[in-house]
């Protein structure tokens, strides 16, 4: 068996451009450093990919825990399909030099079936893309698959006492669409492979595809001579009618940062996928400073609410950023909550804030308040580091920096938007 030159992952890369492809193979070492954000989605992948192996249970798994193991899990899947064996698990299969792990390859009545399971709570066109790559590889081996299936998280989905995996997951029949593709990923194929056997990249202006449908993690080296734009000034962020308005007659207020987790999978009864759940709170009342953090082992949104309403009894106005509809869920309904994300034009960059850059600091620049000194880079990772090294002290000392100086960075830009 002749060593694979692409798979689902690179395919999808040439898909978006055929330069990154290019740099992905022969020049990795330009490769911008992956963001902890885009990490922790791996990770969550992973983690659902698990569970919907439930689906279907009692099969095995072929997955090759090793890049050198592909060969050898390509070659035991087909024994297991020789075999009859009939549910497989990152079942692999190699054809014209393009190997896949497909998540679950089931038999049944109507013959083998291809399950690809996405831990989002929906169907994308890359989604549909990937699974027509991976129909037109299986079928190039010779097994005559019935047809192929996305499973994804059904974000209706309310959780009872136990997890309800038929009913946290959809499965979506997706075999039409991915007949309708064959032409385009065999010829996609052909002029991927040929793009790898240049001596030099393809000649490809960035422009918008470098962020779509991923952020290419090529884009600090082809955009290393682009012109930066001139940075704006810290006004030229913000509808100024609209500040104006919101900002005058507040009366006592208060301003607030909220840490919150998105579960894909709901961990309390009562919830569903991917609902924001407040498990801290960093919060200034004129010179008073109050944080807090709260357990996970149960919903910790509760208790957070009534400590809330405790502290903000003679508060007339709650100043946020980003968070006016998680601290309207949170606070008394006669309470004003003013977020000044609201504020923004609409072509702001705070508006769109990609894996890895920090928020924070660009509120901290915006309001000339310096540079914060938190180790966090955005609530991802503050939230990563809370569920998994939530009784390390080192930790929670982190998380409580970050969350206040979030509330530093929110009251020095409305103190700018104030004055200015």
């Amino acid at each position: 068996m002749e060593k694979h030159l692409l798979s689902k992952s690179t395919f999808i890369r040439g898909v978006q451009c055929l330069k990154s492809l290019y740099l992905n193979k022969k020049r990795p070492f330009l490769r911008d450093k992956i963001p902890q954000e885009r990490l922790l989605v791996f990770r969550r992948g992973h983690k659902v990919g698990e569970l919907a192996q439930q689906l279907f249970p009692g099969g095995i798994n072929m997955s090759p825990g090793h890049p050198s193991a592909y060969r050898k899990a390509i070659l035991n899947t087909a024994e297991k399909i020789a075999e009859g064996f009939p549910v497989i698990y990152e079942a692999g299969f190699q054809h014209e030099q393009v190997m896949i792990l497909l998540d679950i390859l089931v038999h049944n009545e109507k013959g083998w079936h291809a399950y690809e399971v996405k831990s989002s709570g929906g169907i994308s066109d890359t989604y549909l893309m990937d699974a027509a790559l991976q129909y037109h590889v299986i079928k190039g081996t010779g097994l005559d698959i019935s047809g192929i299936s996305i499973i994804h998280i059904d974000r209706e989905y309310v959780r009872d006492d136990e997890i309800d995996i038929h009913k946290l997951f959809r499965i979506v029949d997706v075999t039409d669409e991915a007949l309708s593709r064959q032409e385009f990923v065999a010829e996609q194929i052909l002029k991927e492979k040929e793009t790898m056997l240049l001596k030099s990249s393809p000649k490809i202006d960035v422009g918008p595809h470098c962020r779509n449908p991923y952020d290419c993690d090529f884009i600090g080296h082809c955009w290393k001579n682009e012109p930066v734009p001139e940075e704006k000034d810290g006004l030229e962020h913000f509808d100024k009618s609209l500040v104006s308005d919101l900002i005058s007659d507040t009366g006592n207020i208060a301003f607030l940062k909220l840490l919150s987790l998105r579960h894909a999978i709901p961990e309390y009864q009562g919830t569903h996928p991917y609902q924001e759940i407040p498990y801290g709170f960093s919060l200034t009342v004129e010179t008073q400073k109050t944080y807090n953090i709260f357990g996970y082992t149960s919903n910790p949104e509760p208790g957070l609410k009534e400590e809330l309403f405790n502290h903000l009894a003679n508060v007339d106005a709650v100043i946020t950023f980003g968070q006016g509809s998680l601290s309207a869920n949170l606070l008394p309904g006669h309470m004003k909550i003013i977020d000044l994300e609201e504020l923004l034009n609409e072509d702001s960059e705070l508006r769109n804030i990609n894996d890895g850059e920090s928020l924070l600091e660009k509120i901290f620049s915006l309001s000339g308040a310096g540079k914060p000194g938190t180790a966090y880079t955005s609530d991802a990772v503050c939230t990563h580091h809370y569920l998994e090294e939530y009784e390390s002290e080192e930790v929670k000392a982190d998380i409580q920096k970050y969350a206040m100086e979030w509330v530093d960075g929110i009251k020095s830009l409305y103190n700018f938007l104030l004055t200015s």
